[in-house]
């Protein structure tokens, strides 16, 4: 039987395996395992540090502590993630939020009209950057498009827990749906843009994501060039076309962009300072 402990002890605890096994932010990720198998949220941690858990709990988050040693990514573990001052749910077969992303919705929000426009989200996955914008823009119209069965199970919920109406989930392969698409104000996209050779090199945790939301051919520019190309005659004149990019691409997609024609053709960083996002606008 275990033995009650202290939140203080199975925390240094968790921080120690944790710490043995290489993750990257022992300290963190312990506190926010231990809150979330115990039942308080992160911000009471510091008034329970004195208390006694009960062998079930402490059970519970040495479980967690166990899973997160062998690299499941904590947001997993979690169930759920913030990104852009909203709840996601995540798990298992869904791209997590990442904080990088909220560079590509607020280069949206500063060139989206403040009207009714219609923006198209591709490779939606959780849906983070469409509930995002959706909340941001209520006269929007949102359509976020996933093609993976499990994503779009997550999509669905992220758009029910995040009570955004104009958000309309759209189960399709954004490799083909342009054809059915409606014209667009704005088409936003994180699409797959690794390559494939870079796979292996991915951390443990990044390697549990969904392959098919990370892995892209064409040297990972495969899906920029069919945006650029198939969407173009969707995206009304002025309509911005806005896509994350991996470490590197800047130049590349910018290139592809102007070799569509499109205007205006931009690449911003991240707060790291590394190319993130590139913007283009469809000439009016």
């Amino acid at each position: 039987m275990v033995e009650p402990c202290t939140v203080r002890a199975l925390w240094r605890e968790g921080e120690a395996l944790l710490r043995e096994q290489g993750v990257d932010a022992p300290k963190f990720d312990a506190a926010e395992l231990l809150c979330h198998g115990a039942g308080f949220s992160r911000g009471e941690l510091p008034l329970h540090l004195r208390d006694e858990l009960s062998a079930a709990a402490a059970r519970r988050v040495r479980a967690l502590f166990a899973r997160r040693a062998r690299r499941e990514p904590l947001q997993y573990l979690l169930g759920c993630w913030a990104f852009y001052g909203h709840p996601f749910r995540v798990g298992e077969g869904v791209l997590i939020p990442r904080p990088d992303t909220e560079c590509l919705v607020e280069a949206v929000l500063a060139r989206a009209p403040q009207g009714p426009c219609t923006i198209a989200d591709l490779c939606s996955g959780s849906g983070c950057i469409a509930v995002a914008l959706g909340a941001a823009l209520p006269q929007s119209r949102v359509l976020a498009v996933e093609k993976s069965g499990r994503a779009f199970d997550y999509l669905q919920a992220n758009i029910r827990l995040n009570r955004v109406a104009n958000v309309w989930p759209v189960r399709g392969d954004v490799l083909r749906y342009q054809g059915v698409c409606p014209p667009l104000d704005v088409l936003v996209a994180n699409p797959p843009y690794i390559r494939p050779e870079e796979m292996e090199t991915l951390s443990p945790e990044v390697r549990a994501e969904p392959r098919e939301a990370l892995e892209a051919p064409e040297r990972g520019l495969a899906f920029y060039r069919h945006f650029a190309a198939a969407y173009r005659p969707v995206l009304r004149p002025g309509g911005l076309l806005a896509v994350e990019i991996g470490c590197g691409q800047g130049a590349e997609v910018c290139a592809l962009f102007r070799g569509q024609g499109y205007e205006g053709v931009t690449c911003l960083q991240d707060l790291g300072g590394l190319d993130r996002v590139v913007l283009g606008r469809r000439p009016k």
